[in-house]
């Protein structure tokens, strides 16, 4: 368990849960810390590294070009696991919500302006090749952030896909893509096609996105992150910042 604040009240839960041998939990909350030899032993060792909650800017803040970066990149490369949740899931792909410092993004406020003050993207902590030119966020439907994950993802330069996690649901992917999906709630994966648009995407005016792929993912459901291949049929994403109602249709989840 890796994080940079809290306790290792995760241990207890996790050991009989797993049935692992032991659990470890780091607090990583210096880049002195993330680039000492035991910090550096212990993910290597690590058969499952797991990303506590908290500011995904903080980890990348501590984390980013010390040894903890390439120690995670050696876990997954010995084909261990890499997960977290919220935070934790936010630093998992290429591209990375990171706030640092400013606002927290709303999709109500970020839909008025494609440069909005809280906009800021940070990208290459993890390598994971199935997760290049994709960009995640958590607490999803319950915090309506439809609206900044579409704006993130018009921002993206090598756009594959944005993956949005509901609370009490998980998305479990392996090497060549697969990925299942777990939990109570949803995943929405938005992807583009030859229909689609990004027709308003300028500082200063609001932004405007025709028929983005909207996938909504339940529990059981599939989707490879590599072909796109899914059992789960998509809807069309529209967005458009002038209006008050800025989606079509205006319920997207």
């Amino acid at each position: 368990m890796l994080r940079t604040s809290g306790t290792d009240a995760y241990n207890d839960y996790l050991l009989p849960l797993t049935g692992a041998d032991s659990v470890e939990t780091l607090i990583v909350d210096t880049i002195s810390k993330a680039n000492s030899d035991y910090v550096d032993w212990a993910i290597r060792s690590a058969e499952f590294v797991f990303i506590a909650g908290g500011d995904q800017s903080d980890y990348l803040n501590q984390w980013l070009g010390t040894k903890v970066q390439s120690a995670l990149s050696h876990v997954y490369e010995k084909h261990g696991i890499i997960g977290g949740t919220s935070a934790g899931n936010a630093i998992q792909g290429q591209y990375i919500y990171d706030p640092d410092g400013l606002l927290g993004a709303i999709s109500e406020e970020v839909v008025t302006d494609f440069c909005h003050e809280t906009i800021h993207l940070s990208s290459n902590f993890l390598a994971t090749p199935i997760l290049q030119g994709v960009i995640t966020d958590t607490h999803f439907s319950e915090r309506d952030r439809m609206g900044r994950m579409a704006s993130f993802f018009a921002h993206i330069s090598s756009q594959k896909y944005a993956i949005g996690v509901s609370e009490h649901t998980a998305m479990f992917a392996v090497e060549n893509g697969d990925s299942v999906i777990d939990g109570t709630g949803h995943v929405y994966v938005l992807a583009k096609d030859a229909q689609t648009q990004f027709q308003q995407t300028a500082c200063g005016k609001p932004l405007i996105i025709r028929d983005l792929l909207n996938y909504r993912l339940q529990s059981g459901d599939q989707f490879n992150l590599s072909t796109g291949a899914t059992n789960v049929l998509p809807s069309r994403l529209s967005i458009d910042g002038n209006k008050a109602q800025f989606y079509s249709p205006t319920n997207p989840y």
